[in-house]
């Protein structure tokens, strides 16, 4: 049975899109480095070096890209992440764009 979103639904929709899209490059940067400083660096899983890449969006360089991640059986409906890419060998690893920007805008 395909998802019906309510007006509450697309009021928080609204919201976290918002949240989401305000996140700067150098919001991520901060975040990502308190990650690090308490779990230690993110190691790629493929080649095991330490250096990531941000990649910024196409209308707003200081901004981090979001890509939209498919919901099975929604159609018209994803989940959004911020991706990072290995330097080294090109592995993307992907956060939860909705999770990340409530943690940095403190949500």
């Amino acid at each position: 049975m395909p998802h019906q979103e309510s007006d509450k639904d697309k009021d928080v929709d609204d919201i976290n899109s918002t949240r989401s899209m305000s996140v700067t490059r150098e919001d991520f940067v901060e975040f990502f480095t308190k990650y690090e400083k308490k779990h230690g660096d993110l190691v790629c899983p493929l080649c095991q070096s330490s250096v990531w890449g941000l990649p910024s969006r196409e209308d707003s360089p200081e901004h981090l890209a979001i890509v939209t991640l498919p919901i099975p059986f929604s159609p018209g409906r994803g989940m959004w992440a911020y991706p990072i890419i290995c330097k080294e060998c090109g592995y993307i690893v992907t956060f939860a764009a909705n999770k990340v920007s409530a943690v940095i805008k403190g949500v």
